[in-house]
């Protein structure tokens, strides 16, 4: 299996409107921030071979 390494990415765009509110990362997000990292990047993870809900930094 391919390695794959994790980047930071910066958004450099215009101001987005949304209705999100952000708040700083906690342990007790961390399901949430899972989940939402591997549904963005599934068809990414699904093309280039990898598993989908493998996740840096987790044990699977």
């Amino acid at each position: 299996m391919a390695e794959v390494i994790v980047h930071e990415m910066k958004y450099y765009g215009g101001k987005v409107n949304s209705d999100i509110d952000v708040v700083n990362y906690s342990n007790e997000y961390y399901n949430d921030y899972r989940r939402i990292c591997c549904d963005c990047f599934r068809n990414l993870s699904i093309a280039t071979n990898q598993n989908p809900d493998s996740f840096y930094g987790s044990v699977n």
